[in-house]
């Protein structure tokens, strides 16, 4: 059976988590990798499988440097499994029946079909499919097109979304301006409003709403997959 690590940012710390416990972690100032912490944490003992699946869960990373850790740890714990490689115990029905349970099924919409066409992520008039989940505060999934959130999220990548109606200084959301849905930035300072991409090439602009602007929130961005 696989261990699920869950990759978070902490107090200016990246860590990966086992069983909500801080097994392992790397400052956000100085990026460095401890290779020794690095096997006590997440290797030693013998109960310790090297079948491991790492979950990204950073939402709030102001220094945008976890998608490129996670993405680094990940092929670190591919790699060590292909060396190591070791055979999944053949687990009984009846066993595999309380995890199956904690998957749940939300849908997934595709942000570059609800572009410009005044189709809202989330209506009954957007197409999805289906995506499991075992996050329980998901209601629904986006695959996000285009590259204005890198390196925060990649092109591509899909984003586990709470519907909400408000966000905090800093979240990432879905929004819908003018008919057009979008993944953004959210800030507020001093009562001024502004949807602003992670990515910091001129081409992606940071969006201030007006009153004569229609927008609404669609939901936060909790997790990264």
């Amino acid at each position: 059976m696989r261990r699920l690590l869950i990759f978070n940012y902490v107090n200016n710390e990246y860590v990966l988590q086992e069983n909500e416990e801080i097994v392992f972690r790397i400052n956000g100032n100085d990026l460095k990798f401890d290779a020794l912490q690095f096997y006590l944490g997440i290797y030693k003992g013998n109960e310790k499988t090297t079948l491991i699946e790492i979950q990204n869960r950073v939402t709030d990373d102001p220094l945008r440097k976890g998608n490129y850790i996670f993405q680094w740890l990940s092929e670190i714990v591919s790699c060590i499994e292909h060396e190591f490689g070791e055979v999944e115990e053949i687990i009984s029905t009846h066993e595999e029946e309380p995890r199956s349970r904690k998957l749940r099924v939300i849908p997934l919409y595709d942000m570059s079909a609800c572009a410009g066409d005044g189709l809202y992520i989330g209506s009954d008039e957007a197409s999805f499919s289906e995506y499991s989940v075992d996050n329980p505060d998901a209601d629904y999934a986006v695959k996000i097109s285009g590259k204005s959130m890198e390196p925060t999220i990649l092109d591509g990548s899909i984003v586990l979304i709470k519907r909400v109606d408000q966000l905090e200084h800093d979240e990432i959301g879905i929004f819908n301006i003018n008919g057009n849905s979008m993944c953004k930035r959210f800030t507020k300072v001093d009562g001024k409003i502004t949807l602003v991409p992670d990515n910091t090439a001129n081409e992606y602009k940071t969006i201030e709403i007006r009153q004569d602007m229609v927008c609404s929130i669609q939901g936060k961005v909790i997790s990264v997959m």
